[in-house]
């Protein structure tokens, strides 16, 4: 669904609790997702950040905080 409303190669949806599940077209899922201790298939991976409280603070009421850039960062590399 989100891919075809974006328009996007990649989705990262992130919870409260700091999950993260990524999808992607190009096979590279797993690959992110092991930068940041979490691991899964190609096409669909997925981890935990460790959120501080102030990571959750920003996620709350800004909804982004200091691993938003990161992720992007590194699926940039790929």
């Amino acid at each position: 669904f989100l891919r075809k409303e974006l328009g996007s190669d990649i989705e990262i949806l992130v919870s409260d609790s700091g999950k993260f599940s990524i999808r992607s077209v190009p096979p590279i899922s797993h690959l992110i997702a092991k930068e940041f201790g979490g691991g899964g298939h190609p096409h669909a991976a997925g981890g935990f950040f460790r959120f501080t409280t102030w990571d959750k603070i920003l996620l709350k009421i800004m909804k982004k905080n200091r691993y938003f850039n990161k992720i992007s960062i590194v699926a940039d590399r790929f």
